[in-house]
């Protein structure tokens, strides 16, 4: 993923390509076009959207919204490195945090400031829990939901991306996802998956943001 300029509409966006080399593996091309064909479906102020879709040189490629932010799995590799632990933090942390990360200032009246760790980690993974429920509705399972995949933006909203995974058709065949994150029958490529297999993941990302500090 990169960062780009969209010139015909002066604005900077992220910029998503296969590596070259990865053409050369079975269904990367498929794959790719089914990320972009899924979020092309979704419309929610929690999913990241697409802006344009194209190919060069062979290489196909999407723009993205570029989000002002920070994943979820900065934001705690951020406070583990400072040493913190769940115990002591308060929701003010994560905010403030994310403001660190994201080269800004903190919003001292957001919501994400008031009350505990806890209530912080609740709003959050609920409002992840919205977007995926969005998601769900129209029969897509997002299927690696994981901290890094959520990024916080400077206005302390969730925001979930990477869709590569996905699809309207539960997928046989694969081992699809991110182990600590999958659910116990996405580790048998034989089991339909569907949308329960996103709710665990969010459960370990709840977990994780709770406790894993």
């Amino acid at each position: 993923v990169y960062l780009a300029q969209q010139d015909d509409l002066d604005r900077r966006v992220a910029l998503k390509i296969i590596r070259p080399e990865h053409l050369f593996f079975p269904g990367a091309r498929e794959r790719f076009r089914r990320e972009v064909e899924t979020i092309a479906r979704l419309s929610h102020p929690g999913i990241v959207p697409v802006y344009s879709v194209g190919e060069d040189g062979g290489v196909p490629w999407f723009a993205m919204e570029l989000v002002d932010g920070c994943s979820l799995a900065d934001v705690l590799d951020e406070l583990r490195a400072r040493g913190a632990s769940a115990a002591e933090l308060v929701a003010r942390d994560l905010a403030e945090s994310v403001a660190r990360l994201a080269g800004g200032e903190p919003d001292r009246e957001g919501w994400l400031f008031a009350g505990s760790w806890e209530a912080a980690c609740l709003r959050i993974v609920r409002q992840v829990a919205e977007a995926v429920e969005h998601a769900h509705r129209l029969g897509i399972q997002h299927r690696d939901l994981k901290p890094s995949n959520v990024l916080v933006d400077a206005a302390l909203r969730p925001r979930i991306l990477d869709f590569g995974l996905s699809g309207s058709d539960p997928a046989r065949g694969h081992l699809r996802g991110t182990p600590a994150y999958m659910a116990p029958e996405q580790l048998d490529p034989a089991n339909p998956i569907d949308a329960r297999t996103d709710v665990y993941a969010l459960g370990v990302i709840l977990y994780e943001l709770l406790c894993g500090v």
